[in-house]
């Protein structure tokens, strides 16, 4: 049987079992919530800015914000569009795909060594139902989440900690991101400007 991130033998203590992934999340936000205090936005135009400074270490410093923001649980749609501004529609998917990829998996290897299968102690019928589903087919079942919600930090975060194996991960994520991605490109300017005047209103 393929092993699971931080799967333990121990079920003696399932709430002991959520302290590190509350931990690790609250922290997350609070290093957020830090950063928008100091007066970091992040927006695609911010981030379109930040990437065009780096020069010729933009594409680095593209996938290693996407990393550490999807870390610090913000969504990677952001950086897609940022994507779509910088650069042509195929270099934009190739580095969106390539980056969210590395960025999902590092969630969810975090995730899931902090937390181990924290979510299989839950015993309401809804979860085990839930579960059952993802164990019968977890490739096409991680594959549907991300093809309605690209990788979501919170999503990762619940397949990391619900025992999902690294390989039916890897490869549901690898499959099911592509069509939002190609979505989130092909509309980049449209949806950018939509979410701004949406923004503006709630403002």
């Amino acid at each position: 049987m393929e092993e699971r991130p931080g799967q333990s033998t121990d079920s003696g203590k399932p709430a002991r079992a959520w302290v590190r992934p509350v931990a690790l999340i609250g922290g997350m936000a609070l290093l957020a919530g830090g950063l928008k205090l100091a007066g970091v936005e992040v927006t695609p135009d911010q981030v379109a800015e930040t990437v065009e400074a780096s020069g010729s270490w933009g594409m680095v410093v593209f996938a290693s914000v996407v990393v550490a923001s999807n870390l610090m649980q913000i969504p990677a749609w952001i950086f897609v569009l940022a994507a779509g501004s910088l650069w042509p529609f195929s270099q934009a998917l190739a580095l969106s795909y390539a980056s969210t990829l590395l960025a999902a998996t590092v969630t969810f290897e975090v995730f899931g060594r902090a937390g181990g299968t924290a979510l299989r102690d839950i015993e309401k019928p809804w979860m085990r139902k839930i579960l059952d589903t993802i164990d019968a087919r977890p490739v096409v079942g991680v594959a549907l989440l991300r093809g309605f919600l690209l990788i979501t930090p919170p999503v990762t975060v619940a397949l990391a900690m619900s025992g999902v194996p690294r390989r039916a991960h890897l490869a549901g994520t690898a499959i099911g991101i592509i069509p939002l991605l190609v979505i989130l490109l092909a509309g980049q300017e449209a949806l950018w400007s939509g979410i701004q005047s949406v923004l503006n209103l709630g403002g």
